[in-house]
C-alpha cells in the first residue's frame, strides 16, 4: 500500500473523500431530492456497507495477496459480475454485444493472468559472459 499507511486509512479517507465528492454532484440535483422510505434507506445503507465499504475491504485484501498487476487486471471483471448480476437479480436480458463484450474481457483478463504467471515462473536466462571473462 502506500509508504507508512494502513490498508484500512487508506480506504478509510478515499471513501470519505468519494462520498464529499458525490454530496457537493447531488446539489446539481436539489430540487429532485424526495425523502427516502424505510425500503430506499435500507438498500442505502446496503450499498454504502456491502458493495462500497466491502468491496474496498476485500480489493485490499487481496492487493495483499497478489501483485498489484494481478489485481488491477481482475478488476476488469466489475462490468461482467455486474451484468450478470442483473441478470440473476433482476431478470435483466443480454444482448449479443453485451455476450460479446463480456467474452473480450474475461479473455483479456485471462491471457494478462497466464501472461504474468508465465513470466513470472520463467526464469529469466543469465547474460553470456564477455569474451575475456570466465566464471
Amino acid at each position: 500500500m502506500g509508504r507508512g499507511h494502513d490498508a484500512l486509512d487508506l480506504t478509510y479517507y478515499q471513501t470519505v473523500a468519494g462520498a464529499a465528492g458525490f454530496l457537493l454532484a447531488s446539489c446539481l440535483e436539489a430540487g429532485d431530492w424526495h425523502v427516502p422510505d424505510g425500503s430506499a434507506s435500507l438498500l442505502l445503507v446496503y450499498l454504502a456497507v456491502a458493495c462500497s465499504v466491502g468491496g474496498f475491504l476485500l480489493y485490499n485484501y487481496g492487493l495483499r495477496r497478489m501483485t498489484s498487476s494481478v489485481a488491477v487486471n481482475i478488476l476488469n471483471l466489475v462490468p461482467v459480475f455486474g451484468v450478470l448480476g442483473a441478470v440473476v437479480i433482476n431478470g435483466e436480458t443480454v444482448r449479443l454485444g453485451q455476450v460479446l463484450g463480456g467474452a473480450i474481457i474475461v479473455a483479456g483478463v485471462a491471457l494478462g493472468v497466464v501472461e504474468r504467471r508465465t513470466s513470472v515462473a520463467a526464469p529469466a536466462a543469465p547474460e553470456p559472459a564477455s569474451v575475456g571473462e570466465r566464471a
